[in-house]
Formats: structure tokens, sequence, C-alpha cells
């Protein structure tokens, strides 16, 4: 009987590891369950890409921009470096169809996440952080984009109704894999 009492208050300290939180909402994510990894962020979580000056606020905006995400074939690797209280950093590899055909795949990045009650309220992902664009830009500084990326970015704004964040290729590549 005790063990039985016990087992959900261990599952309970488990789930509000903020390492954990921001690796487990990966799985479903990568699953392509977006609203089984949405779970894994409060209601009003706000997620910020600093290189694009964006802010996602909510659920309905970090899901559609998810969305967006998955319609670009894409993949994310993270690492956890660092956990400071309820602070996360992790290095960050992400793949998408734009950034494969450019041939800057995979964009390296810190994120820092901040987790409360078991909850993602807030990520950041930041290009150049510690680790930097790889291959593209690691002798560039300040990062711009090539002019076929700008030009093939439509918008990364998924606060209207529709969320189309890229034009161009629709097409699946032939190895998903990151490596």
């Amino acid at each position: 009987l005790i063990v039985l009492l016990a087992l959900p208050l261990a599952l309970n300290a488990q789930e509000k590891d903020p390492a954990k939180v921001v690796t487990d909402h990966l799985v479903p994510f990568k699953a392509g369950d977006l609203e089984a990894a949405l779970t894994y962020y409060a209601d009003d979580a706000i997620y910020r890409i600093d290189f694009m000056d964006e802010t996602y606020t909510g659920a309905d905006e970090i899901l559609a921009w998810w969305e967006g995400l998955q319609e670009q074939n894409f993949d994310i690797e993270v690492e956890v470096v660092n956990v400071d209280g309820n602070k996360v950093t992790t290095h960050t590899k992400t793949w998408m169809d734009f950034t494969r055909e450019l041939g800057i795949a995979p964009l390296e990045a810190t994120e820092v996440y901040v987790v409360e009650d078991g909850k993602i309220i807030s990520g950041t992902w930041t290009a150049g952080g510690s680790f930097g664009f790889r291959p593209a830009t690691k002798a560039a500084r300040p990062w711009k984009f090539p002019k076929s990326f700008r030009k093939s970015l439509q918008t990364f704004n998924c606060r209207k109704a529709t969320c189309s964040i890229f034009q161009g290729s629709t097409k699946r590549p032939k190895n998903r894999s990151p490596a």
C-alpha cells in the first residue's frame, strides 16, 4: 500500500524535473503529436526566436508555429548543457527543408527554457549563442541570411488565422535523418 501511495508522488516529482520536461516534450513533438507536446507548456507560455525577432504567446500561437515547422519536415536534436534551478540551457540542432536545400543545415543554437510546476513557461532560441550557426556562419558575424533564404521566407507570424511559414519546396527529402 505504501508503494502504491508513493508512486504518484514519484511520478509527479519526475515530471517537474526541468531538464526532463524539456527533453520529454520532444518525444511527442518529433512523433508529430503536437497536441501532446503542447501539454508540456503552460497555457500562456512564450517562445521567442531572437534572430527573427518573433515571439509566440500562448498555446494557439505556439501550435500554429509548430504546424508550419512540420510542413517543412522539421527535425530537432537537443542536448541539455546546463540546468540552473528552473532554467534549462540546451545546445540545439535543427533541420528543415529550406535549410537543407540551402546547405546550411543543421542550424545550431542555444535554447533557454524556463520551467515552473512541470510546465515550460518560456523558451528562447538564440542563433549564434555559444554554439553559433554551423557551417554557414562559422566565420561570419553578424549573421545575415542569404538572399535566397530571405526570398523563400514568407512569414514567421502565426498570429493570423492561417500560418504559412515558408514558400517554396514541399518535396520531402530522401533522408529525414539529421545525421
